[in-house]
């Protein structure tokens, strides 16, 4: 057992009291045709459609955007239609996957001027059900071809593969069974050209852009409008693009506490929570998801997928907490923890450089390091806060910080992360504003 183990062992019972006073607890397609069906001539990833007719060979009865991943321009396309079917995009976006491409009276044949144009046709791949040996993307048919699609959870960020051979939770049109497209985090039905800007061809709350149905609320590649996209040091929030600092944390609706089973993080979590519903002007939603869940991560690699809808609120390390994990081993959490043989440190993901570090042996539920931090996942968009130090006093003095110091003057959080160190002066085992000395802050 690690002296980790054992120092957030020793006061459970020692922080119960305050926990308790402080603890909030909340709730919460068809796949590609293989053979000659009609082509919508719709132009998925281009900005022009040809006109419809009886598609060749392999024909899928639509595209996928250019802008979210597979299909669109190209001498071959993924459909391959007599007269226009899938090839027609004036100006598409990535090519399709090679389907045939068979001209006849009509033009389909004309190549888009996509950035990656079509490959030339190469034939589908032949498969058995029984023994699928598709590629990765990809599923084998009942006509014994493999089409865009998950086989299994390994497919997919979320882990999770529906029997339609979409992805739960969806990050891209490579995770939908073609010709299905993910907005909004799952996969549907594309709308039209025509639709851009409005909600017909969507569900209530959703918009027509580029093909895809999504929530200009938290898309960042269309945020409060189609088109309009954030940088990446921004997410979409409820005003629009806002900073990746805790300031903009009341732009997010809807919090997750993230559960990891263990004492010391589950209650921190829930007042994490507590404080933001206490101090955000605009209202928010909160429920609860066990790490062990399929949902807003992944259970087995922690890898979260619920993107900028939701902000995920994860209390303790890497150590316990999977996503917190996933996020620091990707550098995508500003800062690193880490325990090395004779002290606990704190690190700047991208430089390396130490920003905080305590001895093992001066390290207790009394006197610890403690971390603040706001972090995005870039592929899913998934944001989460993080608190934790490195005994269950430091955790709950993150905590206690958050929402005494932080979250009491949200304005002046203009970082996207807080490093700090907390000592129990007057021996009440429990944090007092007076007690916390911050070392350091930055983006």
């Amino acid at each position: 057992m690690s002296r980790s183990d054992l120092v957030r062992g020793v006061s459970g019972v020692l922080l119960a009291s305050f926990w308790i006073g402080t603890a909030c607890s909340s709730s919460d397609a068809a796949p590609a045709n293989p053979e000659g069906e009609a082509g919508a001539g719709t132009a998925h990833g281009g900005a022009s459609a040809g006109a419809p007719a009886v598609a060749g060979k392999g024909g899928k009865s639509s595209g996928i955007s250019g802008s979210g991943g597979r299909g669109g321009a190209g001498t071959s396309g993924d459909a391959g239609a007599a007269t226009a079917g899938d090839a027609g995009a004036a100006t598409g976006g990535h090519a399709g996957h090679g389907g045939h491409a068979e001209p006849a009276a009509g033009g389909g044949m004309s190549a888009g001027a996509g950035p990656e144009a079509g490959s030339g046709g190469a034939p589908e791949i032949s498969c058995s059900p029984s023994d699928d040996q598709c590629p990765a993307g990809k599923y084998c048919s009942s006509a014994n071809l493999c089409v865009d699609g998950c086989k299994t959870g390994s497919s997919c960020a979320s882990g999770v593969c529906d029997a339609n051979h979409d992805c739960q939770n969806c990050i891209s049109d490579l995770e939908c069974a073609g010709p299905r497209l993910c907005g909004a985090s799952q996969c549907g039905s594309a709308c039209s050209a025509e639709q851009e800007g409005g909600s017909l061809g969507c569900g209530a709350g959703l918009t027509c852009c580029s093909l895809h149905c999504v929530s200009t609320l938290h898309d960042s590649q269309h945020c409060g409008a189609c088109g309009t996209a954030c940088s990446s040091s921004q997410f979409c929030g409820q005003s629009g693009c806002a900073a990746l600092q805790l300031s903009s944390l009341c732009q997010v609706g809807k919090l997750v506490v993230i559960l990891d089973g263990q004492y010391g993080d589950d209650p921190t979590g829930r007042a994490l929570a507590q404080s933001l519903v206490d101090h955000c002007a605009s209202s928010q939603t909160v429920r609860e998801v066990s790490q062990t869940v399929a949902d807003a991560l992944n259970p087995v690699n922690g890898r979260p997928v619920s993107g900028s809808d939701e902000l995920l609120l994860i209390a303790g390390s890497s150590y316990f907490q999977q996503g917190a994990g996933y996020y620091v081993t990707n550098k995508f959490a500003p800062l690193t923890n880490l325990g090395t043989q004779n002290s606990f440190e704190i690190r700047d993901s991208s430089t390396g450089a130490l920003i905080a570090s305590e001895l093992m042996s001066e390290t207790s539920d009394s006197n610890d390091l403690f971390a603040v931090q706001f972090m995005r996942e870039p592929s899913s968009g998934s944001l989460a806060l993080n608190a934790y130090g490195f005994t269950v006093g430091g955790t709950a003095a993150a905590t206690f910080y958050f929402e005494h110091v932080i979250a009491a003057n949200f304005a002046g959080a203009t970082k996207a992360w807080y490093v700090g160190k907390w000592k129990d002066e007057n021996e009440n085992q429990q944090p007092d504003e007076s007690e916390f000395t911050m070392i350091a802050a930055g983006d």
